[in-house]
């Protein structure tokens, strides 16, 4: 009989595998359909609706579900929220989707802190909404010192920097131009195109290795 309770625990520890391990893999389908129309959604805005946004949130929703303490799914449900926010039409629930994306992001880089690509997110986010307390001064700094060569963090850092110039210490400018150093040797044509944007090409004009036509603006503007 005691051989029979042995026999018992094991095949009980089994099947909890099983069914923890079947959760992850319905989270794990449910994440790739929410990355798959974010994605499709940052080449195509117009492919953007509220109808398919609702359908998106869906799938994040039961993926966090299946997964709560997951530091990916907290972001991508941030992602999701900051996608429905700022629509003209309704101030109040874009207030509301932005107060709800940023909660997800303060919640996954509690979890991993060290992941520049949240810190990158929440800088943004406190831009869009306008908020350049020190929560936003910190995502901003904590992103370009974990994230330095990471080209995602290094463009939404320039953009981000360049927006809120104005708004920044000495320090953290000084931090920006570094930051946009590095993204000219690592992806020049991307780095470049937000410098035009923002008609700051003059920090870089004194690298090394430009491309001609930013050599030829450099030194028809800004030669001595």
């Amino acid at each position: 009989m005691q051989f029979k309770y042995l026999l018992i625990i094991p095949c009980l520890l089994l099947i909890v595998v099983i069914n923890v391990s079947g959760s992850w893999g319905l989270a794990d389908v449910k994440k790739q359909k929410v990355n798959a129309s974010i994605r499709l959604w940052e080449h195509d805005v117009d492919s953007y609706s509220t109808e398919n946004w609702k359908l998106v949130h869906w799938y994040a929703k039961q993926a966090l579900n299946k997964d709560p303490d997951n530091p990916d799914l907290l972001s991508l449900m941030g992602n999701v929220y900051e996608w429905n926010s700022f629509k003209a039409d309704n101030q109040s629930q874009n207030e509301q989707n932005s107060k709800l994306a940023l909660e997800h992001y303060r919640k996954a880089v509690a979890l991993r802190p060290q992941w520049p690509y949240i810190w990158s997110s929440i800088a943004l986010l406190k831009f869009k909404m306008s908020e350049f307390d020190q929560e936003f001064q910190s995502a901003l700094n904590n992103a370009m010192e974990l994230g330095p060569w990471e080209p995602n963090v290094q463009t939404t850092v320039a953009e981000v920097g360049l927006s809120a110039w104005g708004r920044l210490e000495y320090a953290q400018r000084l931090a920006i131009i570094e930051n946009i150093r590095r993204g000219v040797t690592m992806q020049a044509q991307v780095m470049l195109d937000i410098l035009k944007k923002y008609g700051q090409l003059r920090m870089i004009c004194h690298e090394k290795s430009l491309a001609a036509d930013v050599e030829l603006y450099c030194k028809n503007n800004f030669s001595a």
